[in-house]
C-alpha cells in the first residue's frame, strides 16, 4: 500500500460515519416498530401502562426508534473519528 492509500483523509472518515448512523437510525425505527407490534406483555405489567404505551408511542415509533438510534450512531461516529485520528488517517482541521 503507497502512503496515499492508508491516508485517506476526512472524506472517507465522514463517509463511514454517515453510514453508521444511517444503518443505526434503521436499526433503530424497525427494531421499535416491531417490538412493539410483536411483543407479548408479561401478566404482572399494569393493563392500563400499556394502552398508554400503544395510544402514545406506537404512531411515532419509527420516529422514536430512529432518533434513539441516530444518537447511538453519533456516539459510534466520535469513536469512528477518534480511531481513524489515532491511526493517522485525519489531517488536522
Amino acid at each position: 500500500m503507497t502512503r496515499r492509500d492508508e491516508n485517506r483523509g476526512w472524506g472517507r472518515t465522514l463517509l463511514k460515519c454517515l453510514l453508521t448512523i444511517t444503518a443505526l437510525a434503521a436499526l433503530g425505527a424497525l427494531s421499535l416498530w416491531w417490538l412493539l407490534n410483536h411483543l407479548e406483555l408479561p401478566w404482572f405489567i399494569p393493563r392500563s401502562l400499556v394502552e398508554w404505551i400503544m395510544e402514545h408511542v406506537r404512531p411515532v415509533a419509527l420516529a422514536v426508534g430512529a432518533a434513539l438510534g441516530a444518537l447511538a450512531g453519533l456516539l459510534a461516529s466520535v469513536g469512528i473519528v477518534v480511531w481513524d485520528a489515532r491511526k493517522g488517517r485525519l489531517s488536522r482541521v
